[in-house]
């Protein structure tokens, strides 16, 4: 899908990923991790499980998931998650106003 959208073969995507050190699978995977640590923060998300998330960026087993997760940020989606709330509840306390407005500023 990628090639295609680009006009390029699948041997040049592949090539160009490999001249930057990267692979095609090893880029998607990190940017559905990455996808996922930003719903994990998000405040409006909070009452989602971490495991429906992971699903919905394609993290179809929660435990590979928590797995790559740990090893990329150090921290367990839940332990990441809880000191997410707790770092903007701070901020919040801080600037005076509420947890989301330190996360998403003010309206």
């Amino acid at each position: 899908m990628f090639a295609a959208a680009h006009h390029i073969s699948l041997r040049q995507l592949y090539k160009l990923f490999h001249q930057q050190g990267l692979t095609v699978a090893g880029w998607i995977r990190q940017r559905r991790l990455e996808d996922c640590r930003d719903a994990l923060a998000d405040p409006a998300q909070r009452s989602r499980p971490a495991h429906v998330i992971a699903r919905r960026y394609g993290f179809t087993s929660y435990a590979h998931f928590s797995r790559l997760f740990t090893a990329r940020y150090g921290h367990s989606p839940s332990d990441y998650r809880r000191t997410m709330s707790t770092e903007a509840a701070a901020g919040a306390e801080r600037a005076g106003g509420s947890a989301d407005t330190a996360v998403h500023g003010s309206s």
